[in-house]
């Protein structure tokens, strides 16, 4: 069985999260959907981390658009 560890979305591609955000959304709103699970000592002004660097998504934002979503790990 093959598993996938984590996956990238950014650019063109049109991927979404559970709660149906995607690239190109809203930094408020994503922010605003996911206040009670961020971990605030990973994120900054420009990245939001749900959940852990161990575990969860990845929100990056330019001009206050999300232009890249992790999901995953991205640290062991």
């Amino acid at each position: 069985m093959k598993t996938i560890a984590n996956m990238t979305a950014s650019g063109a591609v049109h991927l979404c999260d559970q709660k149906g955000h995607q690239d190109r959304d809203a930094e408020s709103a994503v922010r605003k959907a996911y206040t009670e699970h961020v971990d605030r000592e990973a994120s900054d002004p420009g990245t939001l981390v749900v959940g852990s660097i161990y575990g969860g998504i990845i929100f990056d934002f330019t001009k206050g658009k999300v232009s890249r979503i992790f999901f995953g790990a991205a640290a062991e």
